[in-house]
């Protein structure tokens, strides 16, 4: 799981970790695969946010139904910072936040995309062969 913040870096950052999973694949650990892209701390009114999520859904996505993105998004908001400042999680904090919310969509679609790849998931969510696919710099080796 990679995930990316709206940063002047993240682009690179994701860049040099697609380079670093294909050099994993290829000295020893061919069977790694990435599980997915998570976009967090984002603020869709920004062109930075903007930027950073075309740029993911471009680099990660197959074909126009079947992307390593995933559909959820963690908010930027200062309730992260918060509950990391009292050293506990937002779901100990402020477990009603939006962001809390977005947590638990993003732990089920977790769940789902590790069923599919066992073989217990739907297959309406995303096809094992899909899931299977080694992602590198865009193209499906």
């Amino acid at each position: 799981l990679l995930t990316a913040m709206p940063d002047p870096f993240a682009i690179a950052g994701l860049t040099d970790a697609l380079h670093d999973i294909e050099d994993a694949q290829n000295n020893g650990n061919e069977d790694l695969r990435l599980l997915g892209v998570l976009l967090a701390g984002v603020d869709k009114r920004t062109r930075l946010a903007n930027t950073l999520t075309s740029y993911v859904e471009d680099t990660f996505t197959i074909d126009p139904t079947k992307s390593l993105k995933f559909v959820t998004t963690i908010s930027r908001s200062t309730v992260v910072p918060q509950a990391q400042k009292v050293g506990k999680t937002v779901f100990q904090t402020d477990s009603t936040h939006k962001v809390a919310d977005q947590y638990r969509a993003l732990a089920e679609e977790i769940e789902d995309r590790i069923a599919i790849i066992e073989g217990k998931g739907p297959a309406e969510v995303v096809s094992p062969e899909y899931m299977r696919q080694e992602i590198v710099d865009g193209q499906t080796n």
